[in-house]
C-alpha cells in the first residue's frame, strides 16, 4: 500500500528543515513538507491575523489518519499529550496546540478547495518511485 510506505518515510522529518535518515538496508530517506506552503499560498492572505502553520496542521491530520484518530477533538488531545507527535508536528513543549474547531474551519474553508491531500499523496508517490 503506497500511502503506508509514504507515511513510513515521513516521521523521519523534523519541521522546518528536512533531514536525512536511514531506513531498511541503509537506503537514504529525504522528505520535505515545504511544498504545502506553495500549494496553500492562495488560501492564506498576507495580511490580517497570523494563521496556524499549515504544515503543522497537515502533519497533525496525517497522524490522525495513520493512527486511526477520527475525532479532531481527540487528535488535539493526543498531540498535547504525546511528545513524539508534538516533535513531528513542530510544536515545542510549551506551545499551544490549535483548537479542534480550527481544524474543521480550515479543512472546510481552505483545504477542501485546494486538493491538498490528493496533491500531497501524489508527491509522496513521486518521491518513492
Amino acid at each position: 500500500n503506497p500511502i503506508y510506505y509514504c507515511a513510513f518515510l515521513l516521521p523521519a522529518v523534523k519541521t522546518g528543515a528536512a533531514e536525512s535518515a536511514k531506513a531498511e538496508e541503509g537506503v537514504p530517506i529525504y522528505a520535505s513538507f515545504d511544498f504545502i506552503y506553495d500549494l496553500l499560498a492562495p488560501y492564506y492572505p498576507a495580511t490580517g491575523r497570523p494563521s496556524v502553520d499549515p504544515v503543522s496542521m497537515f502533519k497533525m491530520l496525517l497522524i490522525g489518519y495513520l493512527y486511526g484518530i477520527k475525532s479532531e477533538r481527540r487528535l488535539v488531545e493526543e498531540v498535547q499529550l504525546n511528545i513524539a507527535y508534538r516533535w513531528f508536528c513542530g510544536f515545542e513543549l510549551d506551545d499551544t496546540i490549535p483548537n479542534h474547531s480550527t481544524f474543521s474551519k480550515t479543512r472546510t474553508r481552505k483545504w477542501q478547495q485546494s486538493d491538498l491531500f490528493q496533491k500531497a499523496f501524489y508527491d509522496c508517490l513521486l518521491y518513492t518511485s
